[in-house]
């Protein structure tokens, strides 16, 4: 199984692979935005520095995603892991959502603050389920 065959992978590697791949994610992001707005006209807001704080506080559930389906694929899909990566995606969405509110100036503290981050756990298990049936393994849940 692919989870077996790279269970010597470490965390520190996980870790960087996660981030460069979050890396490219944000530069492509900023690079689409800028492209976007300069193909609208608006030069001044192509390069706006709100519009790239927002970019790369929007990735930060996106870097917990990532990294929790690198650590599935290595590590399997235990109930321990499963546990403990959605507490991790989730928490990382609940602060991006916080940051996120604050940068915008729209903090308010609603019932939707703590469902909003449940889309990317929603989206982490999609990520596990999909690995479980490309691999069959036996020891999902």
């Amino acid at each position: 199984m692919a989870g077996r065959q790279h269970g010597q992978v470490e965390i520190e590697s996980i870790t960087a692979a996660t981030g460069l791949g979050v890396l490219a994610v944000v530069c492509g992001g900023i690079f689409l935005g800028v492209l976007n707005s300069l193909l609208h006209g608006d030069v001044f807001g192509a390069f706006a520095v709100h519009r790239v704080q927002g970019m790369a506080i929007g990735h930060i559930s996106t870097a917990a995603v990532i990294g929790s389906v690198m650590a599935v694929f290595v590590r399997g899909t235990s109930q321990e892991l499963l546990a403990k990566a959605s507490a991790v995606v989730y928490g990382a969405a609940f602060f991006e959502s916080i940051l996120g509110d604050l940068l915008s100036s729209s903090f308010g503290v609603g019932f939707g603050l703590f469902i909003s981050p449940l889309y990317s756990v929603l989206t982490f298990f999609g990520y596990v389920i999909a690995f479980h049936v490309l691999f069959e393994r036996d020891d999902l849940l």
